[in-house]
């Protein structure tokens, strides 16, 4: 083979490798935070089923639900920082430091590629 096509070929092997990398480092990462934000809440939960109800205050079972709740919230910001499209964005927009640089970026991505 051809010393040119074998580089290639390990260039795409390797990029498609540290793409899957960071997919499994995306992956950990929600499901971490899965862990985190609902571990108390079934805490909570369970103390109300099987516990002392007397324990858990009103806030006490407010504080773990909007917890929980708010991850489905940064669930996505997690997805758009990591994706490398909206990196490219956010660094012309904050070149440009304006409003209107959102809505022409999807045209400005379309012709740089």
């Amino acid at each position: 083979m051809n010393n040119a096509v074998i580089a290639y070929d390990r260039y795409s092997q390797d990029k498609e490798k540290s793409a899957e990398i960071r997919i499994a480092k995306v992956a950990i990462l929600i499901f971490c935070l899965f862990l985190i934000s609902w571990t108390p809440y079934a805490t909570i939960a369970l103390t109300g089923c099987f516990g002392n109800r007397n324990v858990i205050t009103p806030m006490l079972g407010m504080i773990p639900a909007v917890a929980a709740k708010i991850v489905s919230c940064i669930d996505p910001w997690i997805y758009a920082i990591n994706h490398p499209r909206f990196r490219y964005v956010s660094i012309i927009c904050k070149s440009h430091q304006t409003r209107s640089c959102w809505v022409r970026v999807p045209f400005m991505i379309e012709q740089s590629q």
